[in-house]
C-alpha cells in the first residue's frame, strides 16, 4: 500500500479506537486530526523532545513526525531541509498528504526556567491559527499534570484547522500498454486515450473494469486498481474481423505487408533487344529505344475477409497487364526491297516499323509472414515471403513487313520474392527473381512465320521501394529485368526469295523495364 493513503486510513482507526484504547485522554468525541508534531528545537530540546511528543498520544488525533513529514516532502518533489518553515511549501505536501495541522514548538531558558512557546498552523495554508506558551519548571522534562493543560490548552486551535477547506483529492497513476500498440481505451464506455497509456486518477477504493478496443474492434479488458500506483500491459486479442459479423476467433493479420487489396497503376520504361541466330537462314537483330507500357496491376485476398485463419488469409490472386507503343528498327533480307511495306525505308537498308508490346499475367499468389508480434500474432508490416505461380503473355506485335511479323512468349511462370520495412513505418522493399517456361504459339499468328512448335525459357529479376504516403496510397519505384530464350523447329523464315528454311533457330530477348507507379493498400 502506498504510504500516501495511510493518514487516510489511519485516521478511521483512530476516530474509531481513539475512545475504547484511551478513555482516560481522549478529549470528548471531537473529531479526530491529521497532524504533524515536530521535534523541539532551541535550548536542550533534545532531553525534552520525547516528553513533548507524548501529549499527542492516546487523542483522537493520527499523528505524524517530522520524518513522516520529510519522507512526505520527498513523494512531492520539496527536499528543501525544513522545508515546513517556508509557508508555500508546507502549503503544497500538507494538501498533497492531506495534512490538517502541524505543530512546532521551540524551547528557551530565559532565567532559571524552560519555557515553552507552541504554535499549532493550519498546515494546508502555511497559517498560525493559534499559539500557547508554558513554564515547564527547572528540570527538562514535562509533569504529566503539565502535558495534560498544555494539550487542553493547544485542542480548540487543532480542532480549528481543516474546517474550511476543500477536501484533498488523492490520486494514483496508472500506466497501461498494450502489443500491438495504438489500442483505444473506453472508461465506463467513454475512449480515454490510445496504448501506451499514462493518465492520474482520482483515488477509489472501488476496481474499474476498463475496455480495450483495436480498429473498432473489442481486443481485452483490464481490471484497475485505484488504490494504488500500478503499471498494466495487456496482449490483445481481436475477437472479430472487421469486415464480416460471423468471424469465430481473432482478426487475421493484415498490414503493408499482407493487405486485403492492392491496385497500382503507372507507367513502365522499357527498352529491348532481341538477337535471332538461324541455321541454315538469314539472322536477324535488332534493338529499341526507351518507351513506355502503361500498366495496371491488382493483388486481391479473399480469405482475409471470410477466414479467421492466418494461413488461409496468405492465398490470394494476382493479374497485370500493360499495353505499349514503339518504333522498331530492322534489316530488310536480301532481294526484299520490292515487296510492298507499310514500314518506314532508311537509306541503310533497314525499316523503321511500328509496333505494339502486349502482356499480362494471371494467377495465385502465398505470402507468409515471418514476424511476429510478442502475443504470437503474425506481423503483417513485418518481413515476408511470397510465392506467384501464373500464365504469361507477352507479344511483341510488328506491322507486316518483308523481313519479321513480331515475336511472343507464352507460358508457365515462377515468382519468389522477399519484402521487408526499412527503417520506417511507411517504407518497404522488395526483391525478387522468376523463372518462364514458355509453351510457345504453335501455329499461332504472330511466329507462324519463323517456325512452329516454339519452346522455350527465360529469367527475371526485380527490385522495389514503396513509400506510403497516407491511409493506404503509397508510391513505388521498381526496377525489372527480363532474359528470355525460344527455340523454333520447323519450316520457313517467310518463304520468300533470299529467306532459306529455317532450322534450329534460337532468339534471345532481353528488356529492362522501370516502373513509377501510384498505387493503394487495402489493410
Amino acid at each position: 500500500m502506498s504510504l500516501r493513503f495511510a493518514p487516510i486510513l489511519l485516521t478511521l482507526c483512530a476516530i474509531v479506537t481513539a475512545g475504547v484504547l484511551f478513555p482516560a485522554t481522549a478529549l470528548g468525541d471531537e473529531e479526530g486530526r491529521l497532524i504533524v508534531v515536530l521535534d523541539l528545537s532551541g535550548t536542550d530540546a533534545k532531553k525534552i523532545n520525547q516528553d513533548f511528543l507524548e501529549i499527542f498520544q492516546g487523542t483522537p488525533h493520527v499523528v505524524f513526525g517530522a520524518e513522516d513529514m520529510i519522507d512526505a516532502g520527498v513523494r512531492n518533489g520539496v527536499r528543501e531541509e525544513a522545508f515546513w518553515n517556508n509557508p508555500e511549501l508546507m502549503a503544497k505536501v500538507a494538501t498533497a498528504e492531506g495534512y490538517d495541522a502541524v505543530i512546532m514548538a521551540d524551547v528557551t531558558k530565559p532565567r532559571r526556567n524552560y519555557v515553552l512557546s507552541i504554535f499549532v498552523f493550519e498546515a494546508r495554508e502555511g497559517t498560525i491559527v493559534g499559539e500557547h506558551e508554558v513554564d515547564i519548571g527547572r528540570r527538562t522534562r514535562i509533569e504529566r499534570a503539565t502535558r495534560e493543560s498544555i494539550l487542553a490548552a493547544l485542542q480548540p486551535h487543532i480542532l480549528a484547522t481543516g474546517q474550511n477547506l476543500p477536501p484533498v483529492i488523492v490520486t494514483v497513476k496508472v500506466s497501461l500498454t498494450s502489443t500491438p500498440s495504438g489500442a483505444t481505451v473506453l472508461r465506463d464506455g467513454v475512449p480515454i486515450g490510445n496504448t501506451p497509456l499514462k493518465l492520474e486518477i482520482e483515488w477509489s477504493e472501488t476496481p474499474e473494469l476498463w475496455e480495450l478496443t483495436f480498429d473498432a474492434i473489442p481486443a481485452g479488458t483490464v481490471r484497475v486498481d485505484l488504490t494504488q500506483d500500478a503499471d498494466y500491459h495487456l496482449d490483445l486479442k481481436l475477437e472479430s474481423d472487421p469486415f464480416t459479423d460471423s468471424s469465430p476467433s481473432e482478426k487475421v493479420a493484415l498490414g503493408p505487408g499482407r493487405p486485403i487489396l492492392q491496385v497500382d497503376l503507372g507507367t513502365k520504361l522499357t527498352t529491348r533487344a532481341v538477337d535471332v541466330t538461324v541455321k541454315e537462314g538469314n539472322e536477324l537483330s535488332y534493338s529499341s529505344s526507351i518507351f513506355p507500357v502503361f500498366a495496371a496491376s491488382l493483388t486481391f485476398f479473399p480469405f482475409a475477409i471470410f477466414s479467421s485463419s492466418d494461413a488461409l488469409a496468405g492465398i490470394g490472386l494476382f493479374a497485370n497487364g500493360g499495353i505499349g507503343f514503339l518504333e522498331t528498327t530492322l534489316p530488310l533480307y536480301p532481294n526484299a526491297t520490292s515487296i510492298e511495306t507499310d514500314c518506314k525505308a532508311n537509306d541503310d537498308g533497314t525499316v523503321v516499323c511500328s509496333t505494339t508490346q502486349t502482356q499480362f499475367q494471371v494467377g495465385a499468389t502465398y505470402v507468409w509472414l515471418l514476424q511476429s508480434f510478442e502475443n504470437g500474432q503474425a506481423d503483417p508490416a513485418g518481413m515476408a515471403l511470397h510465392f506467384d505461380v501464373g500464365y504469361n503473355w507477352l507479344v511483341f506485335d510488328i506491322d507486316p513487313n518483308p523481313t519479321y511479323q513480331g515475336h511472343g512468349y507464352q507460358g508457365l511462370l515462377g515468382h519468389v520474392a522477399f519484402s521487408t520495412p526499412l527503417g520506417l513505418p511507411a517504407l518497404r522493399g522488395k526483391a525478387g527473381f522468376g523463372f518462364l517456361v514458355n509453351f510457345g504459339f504453335g501455329d499461332g499468328d504472330m511466329i507462324a512465320d519463323w517456325g512452329k512448335n516454339a519452346d522455350g525459357w527465360g529469367l527475371s529479376a526485380d527490385a522495389e521501394l514503396s513509400f506510403e504516403i497516407f491511409a493506404g496510397l503509397f508510391v513505388k519505384a521498381a526496377y525489372e529485368l527480363f532474359y528470355l530464350s525460344t527455340s523454333y523447329g520447323g519450316q520457313g523464315c517467310q518463304n520468300l526469295p533470299g529467306c532459306d528454311p529455317v532450322s534450329g533457330s534460337v532468339a534471345t530477348d532481353l528488356f529492362h523495364q522501370i516502373n513509377l507507379s501510384l498505387g493503394y493498400r487495402l489493410h
